[in-house]
């Protein structure tokens, strides 16, 4: 197994089923029977039965599976519905050893596979797959927004720009399948092959956010890689504002983590509880903002999905926010006069003026504590307006801030 590349071999045997074209699924049947020095469907069935316990299985196949293989069909006898037949990987396995196929001629006549027998199946597939950026960051997204485990998979991410990305991430990576949403527009729902393939590459235990684990892989990866999966999760389950901000309720996965980053060279914070939410947090040290943005650029130009979506204007206003000082004395002169025109955000305000969130957070709260504007949650920020006067009117001072008078 390569490092770089998995090919369809290298799939979990007994809950990867694959579809071949017709050339390959006589190839391999016919080839099989002059290997073995047979003549009947039924003698190679007996053969795969006994190979089965291999596997820990216990298949009772006979001649006519092995027919159905051979038309790539089944026609169900209660519905009269003629279904395609799909074959158990291991099976491919054994009949590719006694044959002699190689993996890549097999991978170039796969049409598509699934996970078990009826799963969702994934068609015009990526053979061999290559382990790329893109790849290994779906891992990191599967331990934040994702759901998976022995059930259909699924990634949940509100944001329409992240949820597309995830979903071209998957595409790219494997091949075409039919997306379905689950309950609401939000939610993918994806083949059971993919976190099947993962699972058994990467060894992973759990994806249930109280026990997932950073893959040893995954630091054994290219610094471009890492950085992707860094990202990923970022996107997923990170905050950036005035820094950038990871949080989870694992807090030995955050311990991974803090190491993942520092491999790749970035400095990070001690990681802190924060108690109201339950969980921990580990900021990334502005010291190594700079290069963490540099080594981004460099990934979102190769690899264009593993972007940061809508939190790449976040990221890019930090940096320019370092290096473009503002000029405004008078920030609540400025803060006051952006509020009587529109409804804003802190962080749009302070994207406009050009000072950290914090910065303008504190000047928000003070006029908030003494009525002059006031705040409506929207989702997990704020939108700050000026409030609205009726007995008593507020007159702008820009020496002291706001002066009140009857």
């Amino acid at each position: 197994m390569s490092t770089n590349q998995i090919n369809i071999t290298d799939f979990p045997p007994k809950k990867i089923y694959v579809f071949f074209n017709k050339k390959m699924r006589t190839k391999l049947v016919s080839d099989a029977k002059k290997a073995l020095q047979i003549s009947k469907d039924f003698d190679l069935a007996n053969w795969l039965n006994k190979k089965s316990g291999k596997y820990e299985l216990n298949t009772q196949f006979n001649g006519g599976d092995i027919n159905n293989w051979l038309a790539g069909k089944k026609t169900d006898i209660r519905t009269k519905m003629v279904h395609p037949k799909y074959m158990p990987l291991w099976v491919i396995l054994e009949l590719s050893k006694i044959t002699g196929i190689s993996s890549g001629k097999l991978n170039k006549n796969v049409i598509s596979y699934r996970s078990g027998g009826r799963g969702n199946w994934v068609y015009n597939p990526r053979l061999p797959i290559k382990v790329t950026p893109e790849f290994e960051s779906l891992i990191f997204h599967l331990f934040g927004d994702g759901c998976a485990g022995n059930f259909t998979p699924s990634y949940f991410q509100k944001n329409r720009e992240a949820n597309q990305q995830f979903l071209r991430k998957l595409t790219t990576c494997f091949g075409d399948f039919s997306v379905t949403r689950y309950r609401n527009k939000w939610q993918i729902r994806f083949p059971k092959a993919v976190t099947d393939i993962l699972t058994h590459f990467y060894k992973i235990e759990s994806y249930h956010s109280d026990k997932i684990k950073i893959p040893s892989k995954i630091y054994q990866s290219s610094k471009l890689n890492k950085l992707a999966c860094i990202t990923a999760f970022i996107l997923d389950e990170g905050n950036i504002r005035d820094l950038i901000n990871i949080s989870s309720k694992n807090k030995k996965f955050l311990a991974e983590l803090k190491g993942l980053i520092e491999s790749c060279g970035y400095a990070c914070r001690s990681i802190k509880p924060h108690k109201p939410s339950n969980t921990f947090y580990l900021n990334l040290s502005n010291k190594s903002i700079e290069r963490f943005y540099q080594d981004y650029i460099d990934l979102i130009k190769q690899f264009p999905c593993c972007g940061l979506a809508n939190k790449h204007k976040s990221l890019v206003y930090i940096i320019s926010r370092r290096k473009n000082k503002s000029d405004i004395k008078d920030i609540d002169g400025a803060i006051l006069n952006l509020l009587k025109k529109n409804k804003l955000t802190t962080m749009k305000i302070a994207q406009i003026l050009g000072f950290a969130n914090c910065t303008i957070l504190h000047h928000l709260e003070k006029f908030h504590a003494k009525g002059v504007i006031e705040r409506i949650r929207k989702e997990r920020s704020f939108i700050w307006s000026v409030a609205r006067v009726r007995e008593k009117r507020v007159k702008i001072d820009s020496r002291c801030g706001l002066r009140g008078f009857g």
